[in-house]
């Protein structure tokens, strides 16, 4: 993290173990691993990152052909006849990852598990699919000038109302007729 006046501050961010550099408190608010596809069409290439949001979405340029993206898999383990069977534990990370996915082709649909490094093309657009990325999001907390100050002023203003509500007797004042009177 670097500063306005330029200082480097290095330190590590865990779960429940913020980092303060800088003036800013700084959270890992979440983490996980996203799969990466690169779409080619028309000369034009654009990389995507696929998350958990990003499962049963339709990737297309003509509303036609195109992928629909249902996950990505930490592993997966081959039957006797050759197919591939998604593992779902990932308590030992992505080893061998594996995306589920149904290509859409002129209007027929071929459902398929593929690995990273392999490419599908459907209506002349092609879908190559990247080892997946681990990530991590971070949660920035800044305190605004003078937040502390006050925080402190209302404090001791919380200190002086119960001084005066535990050891002072209250002085009633009345005024009527007779004129005014303290009790």
């Amino acid at each position: 993290v670097q500063d306005a006046e330029g200082n480097l501050v290095s330190g590590e961010i865990r779960v429940n173990y913020p980092m303060y550099a800088a003036g800013l408190k700084l959270y890992q608010y979440a983490c996980g691993t996203e799969g990466r596809l690169t779409v080619s069409y028309g000369g034009q290439d654009e990389a995507l990152s696929l998350t958990a949001d990003d499962e049963e979405s339709f990737f297309s340029v003509d509303d036609e052909n195109g992928l629909v993206y249902y996950g990505l898999y930490p592993n997966y383990i081959l039957g006797e006849d050759g197919s591939a069977e998604p593992i779902l534990d990932d308590s030992k990370g992505y080893v061998n990852p594996i995306y589920a996915v149904v290509l859409i082709d002129g209007g027929e649909q071929r459902v398929g598990l593929v690995l990273p490094g392999e490419t599908l093309s459907a209506g002349g657009i092609e879908f190559t699919f990247g080892q997946p990325a681990e990530f991590s999001v971070i949660r920035v907390k800044t305190f605004p000038a003078g937040a502390l100050g006050l925080l402190y002023f209302s404090f001791a203003l919380l200190i002086f109302g119960l001084w005066l509500c535990f050891f002072h007797v209250p002085v009633y004042i009345k005024i009527g007729p007779g004129g005014a009177a303290i009790r």
